[in-house]
Order: structure tokens, then C-alpha cells, then sequence
């Protein structure tokens, strides 16, 4: 498994899994309705919204979306974790905390302070997310 940015080439894949994500938390989404949002994931302003995602001989199974931020504390910057979604196929695998990780990872080589990740009680409500879901259809 890789873990990468998202780039020129992914869109198909990344707007598959951006309508596959709002149907696993039932919200209703017509097929294609992901294209817009993965065009825009794959080319984001400098500065801007970040794409990570996870892929296993070459399918896109996982992403996670990242907002810079600033002011945080002491004038800091920042990465705000905005979304993670792993397809059912890959839940359990390790996908998850193996993209949480890439997010440490680029906070630390941007300098960032990813206080929300820190935090114990933010890891474990993280951990809650990458369970199966019991109302996903």
C-alpha cells in the first residue's frame, strides 16, 4: 500500500470514493456527483485544501482531506483533519491509521502543530471511525 497525493489522473477513482462516502453515511448522491469535488482535490490552489490517499496495486481504497489553518495557538499553523474514509474492502487493514500517520507526517515536514491528532481523546474518537459501521448499507 502507498500512501500518496493526490494527483492529476486519480480523479475517476477519488470521485468514486467521494460518492462512495457520503452513501455509507446516508446521505443521497447521484453516480458522477463526485467528479466536481475530485477535480478540484486533485488541483487545489498553493496554500489550499490537501488530498491524501491510500492505494493498493493501483486502486485508490482510502482518503483523507486536510485544511491548513492559522491562527492556532501562539500563532501557530496547522492541518485540520476535514475527512477520512477507508472503503468497506479495506476497513480493518490498518489503511486508516496508516493515513493518520501520513497527516503526522506531513504536519511535522510543514512545520504544522496537528494539535487535534495529539490529543487522546481525538485519537480515540478517530479510532471510532475506521470500525465498521452497523448502519452502513
Amino acid at each position: 500500500m502507498q500512501i500518496r497525493h493526490a494527483t492529476r489522473g486519480d480523479e475517476a477513482q477519488l470521485a468514486f470514493l467521494l460518492e462512495d462516502h457520503e452513501r455509507h453515511y446516508g446521505n443521497p448522491v447521484a453516480d458522477g456527483a463526485g467528479a466536481r469535488g475530485a477535480a478540484f482535490l486533485v488541483d487545489t490552489p498553493p496554500g489550499g485544501t490537501m488530498c491524501l490517499v491510500a492505494e493498493w496495486d493501483g486502486l485508490l481504497v482510502a482518503f483523507a482531506i486536510l485544511n491548513p489553518y492559522f491562527p492556532g495557538p501562539n500563532l501557530t499553523h496547522g492541518l485540520f483533519l476535514k475527512e477520512l474514509y477507508v472503503t468497506g474492502d479495506a476497513r480493518s487493514s490498518g489503511t486508516g491509521e496508516r493515513l493518520i500517520e501520513a497527516v503526522r507526517t506531513l504536519a511535522r515536514q510543514r512545520g504544522d502543530t496537528p494539535r487535534n491528532l495529539d490529543d487522546r481523546r481525538e485519537q480515540q474518537r478517530l479510532a471510532a471511525l475506521l470500525r465498521p459501521s452497523r448502519h452502513a448499507t
